[in-house]
């Protein structure tokens, strides 16, 4: 009796441990299950962190696309009153340059007759062909001008002029000593 109730415990016992040891092993396998898990929600939590930064980045972008178009109206009218001047400047300047072609206009007409009355003058004729003659003399003295500057270079004749200057000296002196001796 007793071995057999002492064996009935070991088996007892033996059961509960092997109980226990397959409550282990799967409170383990849960555990690990747990923690993948928890290391997937902290990944999504990471993911949620990265994409909420990535999302308040783009609501400051917006609001400030936001601005910038609330901005547009103010432009709009900055470029309008830009124009408005220009368009002011290209009238008071057309003005300008109608006043002048016309002043340019005037005189070139007043030109032309003053030409005219002259060309009817009986004088005219003789006054051309002075003026052909004072064209062609100052054309004739221009090139004896340069034809002298050029001969002038080709001669080079100041160091020469130092020689007979110094050798008239020297036949000035020789015929001195001479006189004096004679």
């Amino acid at each position: 009796g007793q071995f057999q109730q002492l064996k009935d415990e070991l088996d007892y016992k033996q059961q509960q441990l092997q109980s226990a040891a397959a409550t282990g092993e799967a409170l383990k396998a849960e555990l690990s299950a747990r923690r993948a898990e928890l290391e997937r929600i902290d990944t999504l939590g990471g993911k949620i962190a990265s994409e909420l930064e990535t999302l308040r980045t783009r609501v400051d972008t917006m609001q400030s696309e936001v601005g910038t178009f609330s901005n547009v109206e103010a432009a709009k009218a900055a470029k309008e009153a830009a124009r408005q001047d220009l368009e002011k400047q290209r009238a008071v300047l057309t003005a300008k340059y109608d006043a002048i072609k016309s002043e340019l206009a005037d005189q070139s007409w007043q030109q032309q007759a003053k030409e005219t009355q002259l060309r009817e003058n009986p004088s005219w004729p003789a006054i051309e062909r002075l003026e052909q003659q004072l064209q062609q003399l100052q054309t004739q003295i221009d090139n004896a001008e340069s034809y002298i500057r050029e001969h002038e270079e080709k001669a080079n004749y100041r160091p020469m002029v130092q020689q007979v200057a110094d050798l008239i000296d020297t036949i000035n002196a020789t015929n001195i000593r001479m006189l004096a001796a004679a």
